[in-house]
């Protein structure tokens, strides 16, 4: 899984509803990825939030559940589908933590092997990548989280703006509201709660995860991270991701839920 696509899945989500459905509410963004324009759209009904071609991805959805708790992302391209939630960032965690002293043990030997040696190594750690776990342990101890100024007003919108940054290599401007202030339904707003709590309990895993990575963030820190994405912007990429809200209400009808095709097959959480 990528960051980007990660990042997309923590703004997106669904469950298929339990008996009539009520009128829904939706979040619309303006997404540039590359150079390319594009209309996001945040939908959120019954308990259920859900995204379409996240981030600008056509091949990638996104769904969270409320009552379960759970993140799922979708991969039309590969017809797999990946479900986050707590016990899969565990494993995840635990995976991490065995494979890491063996590759610490390697240390600066990592630089000094040729391609057939990396590719033993690899293969026989699971596809560990060593390059990339000595650059990411090295640019952990980098990582920062600052706010960005006063609050802002998008669309409407009150927000926090604050950026993340991570050495050379990421950073991302941000800008947070509380669910409250996106005018929605009551209902509606609770399930957005519900969402933001999640993704700041699994920023908290995350942060145990990243731990051997030498991670400097504090823990308390962290909890700067609750509220809905209002703006979001990638500052150093390649094809950099932008996202801003240009609309948030209730919708007259109610929607099509988003459902995983039953010739999906599932398959675990990993980073590599």
């Amino acid at each position: 899984m990528t960051f980007r696509t990660l990042v997309a899945g923590l703004m997106a989500l669904a469950i298929l509803p339990c008996g009539p459905s009520r009128a829904a509410s939706t979040l619309e963004y303006n997404v540039t990825r590359g150079g390319q324009q594009s209309v996001q759209t945040v939908n959120i009904q019954d308990g259920v939030v859900w995204i379409k071609a996240a981030a600008g991805d056509a091949n990638t959805d996104a769904l969270f559940e409320q009552t379960s708790s759970q993140l799922v992302l979708i991969d039309h391209r590969r017809a797999r589908y990946t479900p986050v939630n707590e016990d899969s960032v565990n494993r995840l965690s635990a995976q991490i933590e065995d494979m890491t002293p063996l590759v610490r043990g390697l240390g600066d030997q990592i630089r000094h092997l040729d391609p057939h040696q990396r590719a033993r190594w690899e293969k026989m750690l699971e596809g560990f990548p060593l390059e990339a776990f000595e650059t990411a342990r090295k640019e952990a101890g980098k990582t920062q989280l600052t706010a960005d100024g006063k609050p802002k007003t998008i669309a409407g919108v009150r927000c926090e703006p604050a950026v993340l940054s991570a050495g050379k290599f990421t950073e991302l401007s941000f800008c947070l509201a509380q669910p409250e202030a996106l005018g929605l339904s009551a209902g509606d707003v609770e399930t957005l709660r519900a969402l933001a709590l999640f993704v700041q309990r699994l920023a908290h895993q995350a942060h145990s995860l990243a731990a051997p990575f030498g991670l400097a963030i504090k823990r308390g820190e962290l909890d700067k991270l609750s509220g809905i994405p209002v703006q979001l912007k990638e500052l150093k990429a390649r094809q950099p991701l932008s996202m801003t809200l240009a609309r948030s209400g209730d919708t007259k009808n109610a929607l099509q839920p988003l459902r995983i095709p039953e010739n999906y097959q599932q398959e675990r959480l990993r980073l590599w």
